[in-house]
């Protein structure tokens, strides 16, 4: 497991003997064939990852759809909102960062990259949730039909208690991915 190592024999920038820490820290080279079964182990279990947000996005629309047009109006009303805000709090550079730590042998500090992350998320997604709040008169001032509007502001209200679990799992993730680990995610995706 790459991250048992305290990162200070390899620092990120410049200092003597980088070069010897990252070859000893660089992994074997794999036969082509190994590498090729690698890549599919990770990307199957990033796939089934996010298949799981699809999957449980048309069995909502599939059941509302079942219990009244207008509560399946009401959740896409919805979504065109939190979908088009929810980008402001979800960042995909964690992987990149970390990856380039590890890549670097420097196991500190990709912790800290995964730290800075979970911080600078949390800042992010304080005023999306204050966003998802106000879906009931954004809605209404961009002229939504007022018959659905309440029942979308359930729906956003209902979102943003679990935006904050949404964002860690996202920041968690991509730090397990780029230490190639996908089946926790994987497991808890097909559980979702």
């Amino acid at each position: 497991w790459p991250l048992e190592g305290d990162g200070r024999e390899a620092p990120l920038l410049g200092a003597a003997g980088r070069a010897e820490a990252a070859a000893a820290a660089a992994p074997a080279l794999l036969s082509r064939g190994a590498e090729a079964r690698a890549i599919v182990q990770l990307a199957v279990g990033i796939v089934l990852a996010r298949g799981s947000w699809v999957a449980i996005k048309t069995t909502d629309t599939a059941l509302l759809g079942h219990v009244s047009s207008h509560a399946l109006e009401a959740s896409a009303l919805s979504d065109l909102w939190t979908m088009s805000t929810a980008v402001l709090s979800f960042d995909s550079v964690l992987g990149v960062f970390v990856g380039q730590a590890l890549g670097a042998g420097n196991v500190q500090m990709a912790w800290t990259w995964f730290h800075v992350s979970i911080v600078v998320v949390a800042a992010l997604t304080v005023p999306v949730i204050a966003l998802w709040a106000l879906t009931g008169p954004v809605l209404g001032l961009l002229g939504a039909d007022p018959a659905l509007v309440p029942d979308a502001a359930y729906f956003a209200g209902v979102l943003a208690v679990c935006l904050p679990a949404k964002a860690l799992m996202m920041q968690v993730s991509q730090f397990l991915s780029a230490n190639s680990r996908v089946k926790p995610e994987a497991h808890i995706s097909i559980f979702a």
